[in-house]
């Protein structure tokens, strides 16, 4: 028994040192054990100021696995990932709960003319929200929330410097806890692109947008027809945009585009709504030490409320390399949205350090804080330290 413990621990000295695969199968496909151990401490885990807040901590392991088929550039090349949280919490023993995540995709034709790229995610979440018991007292509500999404994108290049983006993007949003008091929200998105090659740096596209999204009747338990029962309803969204991607500036990369989105509602309850619209997803390299990720998208969405709003999302993650082990990261977000008869706006930030020695594991530590205006403002503070291990 010595002996094989002993074995056991050489394979996993060997792959981390030398970054091979946990199996590797031919030159086509390789498998890796991916998998991460956090632990946060939250100042309010229940995201609620109204009633006393409640801190506590809780530690998260996901065991995974990696598995990648075909050759970068060559053909096929497909990836699989598939990992199971399991959250625990040391004193709220009411939010303990597993939960799976599945992603997968990758090109699945490739040419000089032809390209086609597909992707698929399965994705389990939790919400901690406060209720109140039978004895007045607060306590931790679970929300559990399942969500899909599918994307096809395929572009052909029909003349030299000519080509034609077609694709599908879906999502599903669905409650698996308390449902009757959520809106279940299934979309599609069929989006189309005239893609100019305007020189070696960056090219020019014409695009539209369009989108319907199915949200589903909240019931409150209640008979359809109670007159607090909420009926869904659908809505037909399009996006007409102009944009640039590649190498825009010396030190800017990406894409953007900007344009006119318009939105129809099924219900006439409902007001059809115009807004201007923007989609961009920047890279800026400030120094050779230092860069800056900008996703910036301003939509038309729809909450757990059922209710449609005009969304503007902010997000930047700029990272500074130490060396080539560390790194210091400061991360910004913020969103806005715009229902009829009030904003909601919340903004988030973090200081995080990482160390990462090779390519099958790092180590990252950081301060989060949030801050949300809504319906129910709170503010948070968080700790986390992450360890990532592939092998």
């Amino acid at each position: 028994m010595s002996f094989l413990r002993f074995y056991f621990y050489y394979i996993l000295l060997h792959l981390s040192l030398t970054g091979s695969s946990f199996m590797q199968i031919g030159d086509a496909v390789s498998v890796k054990l991916d998998s991460a151990f956090s632990y946060t401490y939250s100042d309010n885990i229940l995201k609620d100021n109204y009633h006393r807040k409640e801190s506590d901590s809780f530690t998260t392991f996901t065991p995974g696995l990696e598995v990648k088929l075909g050759q970068s550039g060559r053909g096929l090349n497909f990836g699989l990932n598939l990992g199971y949280a399991f959250n625990r919490y040391y004193e709220t023993d009411a939010l303990d709960t597993e939960l799976l995540k599945l992603s997968m995709g990758g090109i699945v034709a490739n040419s000089p003319y032809f390209k086609t790229k597909v992707n698929y995610s399965f994705t389990e979440d939790q919400i901690a929200s406060p209720s109140i018991s039978a004895s007045n007292q607060v306590q931790a509500t679970l929300i559990e929330i399942n969500s899909e999404s599918y994307s096809l994108s395929s572009e052909y290049k029909f003349f030299p410097k000519l080509s034609l983006e077609l694709g599908l993007r879906g999502k599903k949003l669905k409650f698996d806890t308390l449902s009757q008091f959520f809106a279940s929200k299934d979309s599609y998105t069929i989006p189309f692109r005239l893609i100019y090659d305007y020189s070696e740096k960056f090219d020019i596209f014409y695009g539209i947008d369009y989108t319907q999204r199915d949200l589903g009747p909240i019931s409150y338990g209640l008979p359809v027809t109670h007159p607090l029962y909420v009926d869904g309803y659908e809505s037909d969204s399009y996006y007409y945009n102009l944009g640039i991607k590649g190498d825009l500036l010396p030190k800017l990369s990406g894409g953007i585009s900007i344009g006119y989105r318009a939105i129809e509602f099924s219900s006439q309850d409902l007001r059809d709504r115009e807004a201007f619209g923007l989609d961009s997803n920047l890279m800026w390299s400030i120094t050779p030490k230092v860069n800056s990720k900008i996703n910036i998208l301003k939509t038309f969405d729809a909450s757990g409320d059922g209710d449609t709003y005009n969304g503007l999302t902010i997000n930047s993650i700029t990272t500074y390399f130490l060396n080539s082990e560390y790194n210091a990261g400061f991360n910004y977000g913020f969103s806005e949205k715009k229902y009829i008869g009030r904003t909601d706006q919340m903004t988030s930030s973090g200081l995080t350090m990482s160390y990462i020695p090779s390519q099958n594991y790092s180590i990252t530590g950081g301060w989060f804080h949030t801050f949300s205006r809504s319906v129910r403002n709170y503010a948070e503070d968080q700790f986390r330290f992450i360890v990532d291990l592939r092998y």
